[in-house]
């Protein structure tokens, strides 16, 4: 199962994409956790 949010925000006059996942593992192997949650942040330069 995937929970995800992101959005598009400026940082001054920079602006950055934002993404936040959470999964939950339904499969996994041995030693893994049962939550993953990852984030990206990409600063974006128009041409």
């Amino acid at each position: 199962m995937r929970v995800s949010l992101a959005w598009m925000l400026p940082i001054g006059e920079q602006n950055v994409n934002a993404l936040l996942k959470a999964f939950w593992n339904v499969v996994k192997s041995d030693g893994a956790g049962d939550w993953t949650l990852r984030a990206k942040f990409q600063f974006l330069f128009p041409r």
